[in-house]
């Protein structure tokens, strides 16, 4: 396993930044630093650094491990799990995984690392070993479901991760990986937005002859949903999705920095969406994750109706905006038509951009115990980007 030099260092963190947006100095020496990242930690919050051990155990090295390790496959190995946290605020700081070769350790070494809370640095430096870290790796992984609990942030945040190994008398003595998330020791505040995806079932009147068009019913999805991040910026810029997702993004900002006059613009990662096309409202989700985001950076308080007419979503059904509002099982009462403020035709809403959406007639919290059975044969695709799906539709009782 060959180490980064500092030009690679260099490289990791350009590809990182065109993923996640520009890092901050302490990002990038926390990713790039070979000495004590537990005094780095200090010197930036001003408070001393704990260890709480979440893992501790010794398991037998798989491939991966023994190939860093420079170990035979099935040696023991230490397997620790730590949180460095800060003693003031409790405030978890780094989430570090570690592997060390059980016989490749002195026995007061060994006895430091499996039974003290401890920082590796520090039992190095207390058992005056000569050391030298090599950094193997850096990257931006996915927070998931325990990295999101342990850090309190959503578990599609961007982390970004570092592995190096402690090298001493030539031998590998210990394999780390470190993560943080991308909004630690940041320069300026990130606002991330999950906006959930929704199934929409009917529209009620394709005519006008109630003296209302369109109208729905519907109900929002948790999964999949749009997931993205922003930061102010000079400009616009947009990072993550498809080519398409991105250029979605990039135009509902700017509609909303052209209509609400905006000082500025952002830099905008997009984690996740729905897929297009699909009949879960990806477009109207994105559009209005971005401009909510937009308005939270600038202090903008618009009320989502508001906020749906100005990046040109709701003009047909308002089972999107809805969705993104409240969530739940939702009835809308469609548009006027043919009177003054209403719909004049039967557009989408894609070209009834100044149409705000329908009223909301009822919602109502979905039922935790029923379940929504969502399978979809995607035959073609055609004007307005319509597809022709099989849908087969179960809500079943508890």
């Amino acid at each position: 396993m060959e180490p980064l030099t500092a030009e690679k260092i260099s490289e990791k963190v350009h590809e990182i930044e065109q993923h996640v947006g520009r890092l901050s100095p302490m990002q990038k020496v926390l990713i790039g630093t070979d000495g004590s990242v537990t005094n780095l930690l200090e010197m930036a919050t001003g408070h001393p650094v704990t260890i709480t051990t979440r893992v501790q155990e010794v398991v037998a090295a798989d491939p991966g491990t023994a190939a860093a390790l420079e170990i035979e496959p099935g040696d023991e190995v230490n397997y620790r799990v730590v949180e460095l946290k800060d003693s003031v605020t409790g405030e978890v700081l780094i989430y570090a995984v570690s592997r060390t070769p059980l016989r490749r350790l002195a026995p007061e070494f060994r006895q430091d690392l499996m039974r003290a809370d401890i920082p590796i640095g520090r039992i190095l430096s207390r058992h005056r070993i000569e050391s030298r870290r090599e950094i193997t790796d850096a990257r931006v992984i996915q927070a998931g479901t325990d990295l999101a609990r342990t850090f309190n942030v959503h578990r599609f945040e961007s982390m970004l991760s570092r592995r190096y190994r402690i090298i001493h008398r030539e031998e590998p003595l210990i394999a780390i990986e470190e993560v943080f998330p991308c909004t630690a020791f940041a320069d300026e505040i990130r606002v991330l937005v999950d906006a959930p995806s929704r199934i929409h079932i009917t529209l009620l009147d394709m005519n006008g002859a109630s003296g209302r068009v369109d109208g729905g019913v519907g109900v929002a999805l948790d999964e999949p949903g749009c997931v993205l991040d922003a930061r102010k910026s000079t400009d616009i810029s947009v990072h993550g999705g498809d080519e398409a997702a991105r250029h979605r993004v990039l135009e509902a900002a700017r509609a909303v920095v052209e209509g609400l006059r905006l000082p500025g613009g952002a830099e905008i990662t997009l984690h996740a969406t729905a897929r297009q096309h699909a009949g879960l409202g990806s477009g109207t989700q994105v559009a209005l994750a971005t401009a909510a985001a937009l308005c939270r950076l600038y202090d903008r308080d618009l009320p989502v109706p508001d906020l749906a007419r100005i990046v040109g979503r709701g003009g047909t059904s308002g089972i999107g905006t809805a969705a993104f509002e409240q969530g739940g099982f939702i009835l809308d009462g469609g548009h006027r038509f043919g009177s003054p403020g209403g719909k004049q035709d039967f557009r989408p809403s894609a070209a009834s951009r100044g149409i705000a959406p329908p009223p909301v007639l009822a919602r109502h919290r979905f039922p935790e115990d029923w379940r929504i059975l969502n399978r979809m044969a995607i035959a073609c695709t055609g004007l307005f980007g319509l597809v022709i799906v099989l849908r087969i539709l179960e809500l079943v009782g508890g």
